[in-house]
């Protein structure tokens, strides 16, 4: 009996594994770049500020109200159309090795005098796409990482 509960459970794990599910790490980067895009569409500052980390949000803290983000979108539906989307795709994704974790710990605490450190990060490339039926426009999306502070995941502006 013992033998299929402990087979069992290797099923259950293997089958999470192989879904997605990241063992209470929800905050993975298309998570979080699906609650940026949702809060953007929806002009929700709290769902915007949630992905950055606590030092953005104050930074940038105008241009992540929601008055701001009410008016970008409606900028942004004048310019692609009323049916106005957001989507992004990836095209490649890689750990930052120590050197560039640690230049990257040096411009957070340069530019945004941040003193808590990112123990880890991933840069990732590809495209954001802004699409209506009046406009459609592909920028690079070469200025977003995926980092974790004090073991908590974030996208971070570079």
């Amino acid at each position: 009996m013992k033998i299929k509960y402990t087979l069992s459970t290797i099923f259950i794990i293997i089958l999470l594994l192989i879904t997605g599910c990241t063992f209470g790490n929800k905050r993975t980067f298309n998570y979080l770049m699906d609650e940026y895009v949702k809060g953007y569409m929806e002009a929700d500052s709290k769902l915007v500020k949630d992905v950055f980390p606590q030092y953005y949000v104050e930074y940038a803290k105008s241009i992540l109200s929601k008055k701001y983000l009410k008016n970008e979108l409606e900028k942004n539906k004048k310019k692609y159309g009323d049916d106005f989307k957001i989507t992004y795709e990836i095209t490649k994704s890689s750990k930052m090795n120590d050197e560039e974790l640690e230049s990257l710990n040096k411009q957070m605490e340069t530019f945004f005098n941040v003193v808590d450190k990112a123990t880890e990060c991933y840069k990732f490339e590809g495209t954001i796409l802004y699409k209506g039926s009046k406009k459609e426009e592909k920028n690079s999306m070469s200025t977003i990482g995926y980092c974790k502070y004090d073991n908590v995941w974030y996208l971070v502006r570079k």
